[in-house]
């Protein structure tokens, strides 16, 4: 399987979460995407196990396909582990904010104020060329 093969369906769906969200923000990802997006994830993980197996070590041709396949895979998965990550903080800041203590929602308002502009960036990356790894989008994922 080619590089451009194995990529286009990763990039299609960036592409669609790009689309979705460059207008707006504060809105949950659509659920077809999110479910894609942790197909996507699957099978990068079953990519990392099956490179895992000695039989697979053993063979450079396949290790190799592997590899590629899963290296185009990465930079999807880590914008979606950074995308929940963020979306569970914000959840969890809006149930601390609706505490009726005055100090939890003092600590929850900076903290969801961090995760939604986490989510805004997140939903405004543009996807990487042939869904490699791309610096800029990557150091956006720290911030």
């Amino acid at each position: 399987m080619s590089l451009d093969k194995a990529a286009r369906p990763a990039i299609a769906i960036l592409e669609a979460w790009r689309r979705t969200f460059a207008a707006s923000s504060g809105f949950t990802m659509d659920e077809a995407i999110l479910t894609q997006l942790r197909r996507i994830r699957e099978r990068y993980r079953e990519l990392t196990d099956e490179m895992g197996r000695p039989d697979v070590a053993a063979d450079f041709e396949q290790m190799n396909r592997l590899a590629k396949e899963r290296a185009d895979l990465a930079h999807v998965v880590e914008l979606l582990d950074a995308y929940e990550t963020a979306e569970t903080a914000a959840g969890d800041a809006r149930q601390m904010l609706s505490e009726d203590d005055d100090e939890m929602r003092t600590l929850a308002q900076p903290e969801l104020d961090a995760a939604e502009a986490q989510i805004d960036r997140l939903n405004n990356l543009q996807p990487a060329a042939g869904a490699r790894h791309d610096d800029a989008n990557m150091a956006a994922i720290d911030r």
